[in-house]
């Protein structure tokens, strides 16, 4: 059925990811049990890393809630290996806080997180996971006392490396897999004419309103996809994407990230700039799209950073 690809270079399958074996060995009967380990390794990486950053343990445990019980999570669940990537963001800043307070297996555990963000077969959200991991740990080491500054960014680079170089162990195959595909490479032109539209922002009230992931409709025969946008983005209807174009996170957890900017705005402020940060590179903001042309980040359309919105909220 794959016409000769080899198995080690595919995404779908991503079969260096470990909770992908017991479905290549068992079948596809257990991919209900994997959604579910993703689900709980998800609420569990959250709470861990708001523990370590000091929250009480109610506080941590809505945070989990609200990040299991996320859209991005539910809707994407039939598409595993964006989830799987998308999980490990929370993991690998608990790791990070783990280093600076000089946790035991803090490093390894950096590494091996990133790595199985690498290894769960989505390259770009992994990009965008080993970005967010990289820019908390600057940030956090400017802020930290705990160790001197350039100790501390040698402790926490080298475990950041080491779980890049554990993911090329199916990043390489996909690498060369793609180099002989007929899709070619992608220019940073081709990224902005596929950011999402402005349309796309009332997603984040109003779920599905392109079309839901089950729906046998696809998104460019949904009316409100020629309704709302407006008559030169024609080109952009056609590529109407039901699930891309979602933004929707839960009204629920809207609510408590407005409430929680009212509350405590300064403690509020750096995941409410990454959200920001991350909506201007889906909408092509400028500033933000000069990112468009970097290596790692121009692997798939824009939209798809919403896994790392699914950790900020």
């Amino acid at each position: 059925a794959g016409l000769g690809q080899p198995l080690a270079a595919q995404s779908l399958v991503s079969p260096w990811y470990p909770l992908r074996w017991p479905e290549l060995a068992l079948g596809e009967r257990l991919l209900g049990l994997h959604a579910l380990a993703s689900l709980l390794l998800a609420g569990l990486g959250m709470g861990l890393f708001l523990r370590s950053r000091g929250h009480g343990r109610p506080a941590a445990v809505v945070g989990a809630i609200a990040y299991q019980a996320s859209a991005f999570a539910l809707v994407n669940l039939h598409y595993g290996m964006k989830v799987d990537a998308a999980l490990w963001l929370p993991w690998a800043w608990w790791a990070i806080e783990g280093v600076l307070a000089r946790a035991r297996f803090a490093r390894s555990a950096l590494a091996l997180t990133l790595g199985l963000s690498c290894l769960a077969g989505f390259p770009p959200l992994a990009f965008f996971v080993l970005a967010a991991a990289a820019i908390y740990a600057s940030l956090r080491v400017w802020r930290s006392r705990a160790l001197p500054r350039a100790r501390a960014l040698t402790h926490l680079a080298l475990p950041i490396v080491a779980g890049l170089l554990l993911g090329a162990i199916a990043l390489l195959p996909m690498a060369e897999a793609s180099s002989l595909s007929l899709r070619g490479a992608r220019s940073a032109a081709d990224l902005f004419a596929e950011r999402l539209p402005l349309a796309a922002a009332s997603t984040l009230f109003l779920p599905n309103l392109f079309g839901g992931p089950s729906d046998g409709l696809f998104a460019p025969h949904n009316p409100l996809a020629w309704w709302l946008l407006s008559a030169h983005e024609s080109g952009r209807a056609m590529g109407a994407n039901a699930l891309e174009w979602n933004l929707h996170s839960a009204i629920a957890t809207l609510l408590l990230a407005c409430a929680g900017l009212v509350a405590a705005p300064r403690r509020a402020l750096l995941p409410a700039v990454g959200l920001m940060i991350t909506f201007g590179f889906a909408f092509g903001w400028p500033v933000v799209r000069l990112a468009y042309g970097l290596p790692g980040f121009d692997l798939g359309a824009p939209g798809r950073v919403a896994g790392l919105a699914w950790a900020f909220w």
